[in-house]
């Protein structure tokens, strides 16, 4: 039976017997033990509710309290890094879990940093391969590229791209577009390597032999790599090639 000085709060609040009651019994640290013995205390109910509404705001944490503390030492005792601690942590989730605890802020990954990386420097020869096709690319640039084919006035003249998977999977789309006609063909490849571009290459232009008359790309090595310009040039191609962060 609930006492009058409870029921007191009831009426400035709006709320009903049971509801004074359930927070009162249940909103404590020992709830199975009386009031008379362990005492409501205001200070801990409004700390536990911050941790239910922070808890309902990152979603349910499948991943067990012991594996959560075991992230929490890898992070802060040995600096790993998601992909390390998926792989080689007891009971950890899988990486795409790891980055959505990150992101929503469970306490356990607070300390968390992201790996700097650091850059290889390219060999000599890698900068004089790299001059050499900076000289071929000057030499077949899109300036270079008549009128009527920026005007889109004849057929056979064709761009080329690559779209890659927003999953950062390796597989990716190679792309052939007709520029008059807006004409599109697909090619799916299994990675941006030299043979595979080199091959769906081969493919489109045994296709449409003496339909290809130049192609336009940008400047990614897949497409300026020796493999696939000496292909095209092979079949009597021209190649053009945009400028550094600038469209077809």
């Amino acid at each position: 039976m609930m006492t009058q000085k409870t029921q007191a709060l009831i009426v400035p609040d709006g709320r009903t017997t049971k509801t004074i009651y359930d927070e009162v019994n249940h909103n404590r640290r020992r709830p199975d033990i009386t009031l008379a013995k362990f005492p409501y205390e205001p200070e801990y109910a409004n700390w536990l509710a911050a941790q239910k509404r922070k808890y309902r705001k990152l979603g349910k944490i499948q991943t067990k309290p012991g594996a959560l503390k075991r992230i929490k030492t890898a992070i802060d005792d040995k600096k790993w890094t998601i992909p390390m601690i998926a792989n080689k942590v007891a009971g950890a989730p899988s990486e795409p879990t790891l980055y959505r605890y990150l992101k929503k802020g469970i306490d356990e990954l607070a300390n968390y940093q992201k790996a700097k990386y650091h850059v290889k420097r390219p060999s000599l020869r890698a900068i004089m391969r790299s001059n050499h096709e900076s000289d071929f690319m000057r030499e077949h640039s899109i300036d270079q590229r008549p009128e009527y084919i920026i005007q889109r006035k004849k057929y056979d003249h064709w761009e080329m791209d690559c779209i890659d998977s927003i999953k950062g999977v390796k597989a990716s789309i190679l792309v052939f577009l007709e520029r008059k006609t807006r004409y599109i063909e697909l090619y799916k490849i299994n990675s941006k390597n030299s043979p595979q571009i080199r091959l769906a290459t081969e493919q489109f232009l045994e296709r449409h032999v003496d339909e290809v008359k130049s192609i336009t790309t940008d400047r990614g090595h897949a497409f300026t790599n020796f493999d696939v310009m000496s292909l095209i040039s092979k079949h009597q191609v021209n190649m053009y090639f945009t400028h550094a962060y600038k469209s077809i």
